[in-house]
């Protein structure tokens, strides 16, 4: 279940942006390229930002490869919060750029959806400052910026 905000908030991105935050053929050209009128509003204003904060807590967990890849899995309800969102914030195959806070360390990274929920990336840079590990049970805030 989505909170109120971001509903709002995915509204009026999508009313605000219309069709037109897509990405287009320029005529003659074989490549796509950005539409010059993305991020502009119906009267041509720029559009602005509509934050979206979420806070949870989870255990952290391993997925994937030799390396120490450690997660934090976003619970079934902040991520369908996320998904109303996603296509107004994602760069390309789901990933969705946030700002996460981990046991007072905040850092950039890449959400990434993965069997029905997303995960966030644990950097090892966080996970030696803070010695957490996989089981670790953590209190994670996000932060995501909306196209308004």
């Amino acid at each position: 279940m989505s909170s109120p905000s971001i509903a709002r908030c995915a509204r009026g991105a999508r009313a605000a942006l219309g069709e037109r935050g897509r990405t287009v053929r320029p005529p003659g050209s074989r490549h796509y390229a950005p539409d010059p009128t993305k991020d502009r509003t119906a009267d041509g204003e720029r559009a602005h930002a509509c934050p979206v904060d979420l806070s949870f807590d989870t255990t952290l967990i391993s997925w994937r490869g030799p390396a120490p890849f450690v997660f934090a899995p976003v619970p079934e309800d902040e991520s369908d919060a996320i998904a109303d969102v996603a296509s107004l914030v994602t760069y390309g195959w789901g990933a969705i750029p946030v700002v996460a806070t981990i046991e007072g360390i905040e850092f950039t990274t890449s959400l990434f959806p993965r069997e029905g929920v997303y995960l966030v990336p644990v950097k090892v840079a966080v996970q030696r400052a803070t010695d957490l590990g996989v089981g670790d049970d953590v209190h994670v805030d996000l932060h995501l910026e909306v196209r308004d």
